[in-house]
Parts: structure tokens; sequence; C-alpha cells
């Protein structure tokens, strides 16, 4: 296994040794989270919320939703 695959494997948790995967994404200020969560579209932005427990109301707080009629 050559070294660019075996730090793929690492990053996604899959390292010998590994013993529980880490939450980068939930070790994010909220301000990040926002202006990610921005660029979404609103049913993807309400889907995040089963990711964490600390993503559940995270959504709610977003200052931008781009909703499209045609999803719903």
């Amino acid at each position: 296994m050559d070294a660019a695959a075996a730090e793929l494997k690492r990053a996604r948790g899959g390292g010998i040794g590994v013993r529980q995967s880490v939450d980068r994404l939930s070790a994010l200020p909220n301000d990040l989270l926002h202006a990610v969560l921005s660029r979404l579209k609103a049913r993807q932005v309400v889907r995040t919320c089963v990711l964490s427990a600390r993503w559940r109301h995270l959504w709610r707080s977003v200052p931008c939703l781009r909703i499209d009629q045609r999803e719903f």
C-alpha cells in the first residue's frame, strides 16, 4: 500500500489501531457550519439534523435558506 492510500485510510478512520473514528465536523464553530449550510438547499440543510445531537437544531438558525418550491 502506498503512502497516499495509507493516509487516506487513516483519514477515513480505517487505519490500524484506530478504535474510534473522529468527528471533525462537530468540532467546527457554529459560524462556519452556518456558512456551509447557507450554501445548501433547504431540504439538504434540514437533513443535516440526523448527523449528530449537536446538529439537531442547528438548521433552524441558518441565516439564509435556499427554498425551491419544486422540492416540496
